[in-house]
């Protein structure tokens, strides 16, 4: 199953670090490493020289992945490439379609059982 956005994914890894950098930096400035913190800065460094090898993998697996993307797009002729356009565009617009059409039914259906019990609560009232 293709996950549907990968930058997603990214934001998430990232709380996820930032919130175990906060556990951990609890942690590293220690009482027996007073007064200058040799360990603690030690253990910084690495996990900053860490974060900024994550970011540059990140960024070159992301550059490498849009290059396959467009050398499989540039290939397609036009004849290829235009129907797939069209049914890209055509499939949003008619999801766009059949949600709003579905949330009108629904605001409708919600109407009409309103309306049916003022009408039936009038009709009891008469008798």
């Amino acid at each position: 199953m293709r996950l549907q956005n990968d930058s997603t994914i990214l934001t998430v890894l990232g709380i996820v670090f930032v919130q175990l950098g906060g556990v951990i930096a609890s942690n590293i400035y220690r009482q027996d490493d007073k007064p200058k913190y040799h360990r603690g800065n030690r253990q910084l460094i690495a996990i900053n020289v860490l974060s900024i090898l994550l970011f540059i993998i990140a960024k070159i697996y992301y550059v490498t992945k849009n290059k396959i993307r467009d050398k499989k797009w540039n290939a397609m002729t036009v004849e290829v490439s235009l129907p797939l356009v069209h049914f890209m565009h055509q499939f949003s617009c008619e999801a766009r379609r059949d949600v709003a059409k579905k949330e009108y039914l629904l605001t409708m259906t919600s109407r009409n059982v309103k309306i049916t019990q003022r009408t039936q609560a009038i009709r009891l009232v008469a008798v």
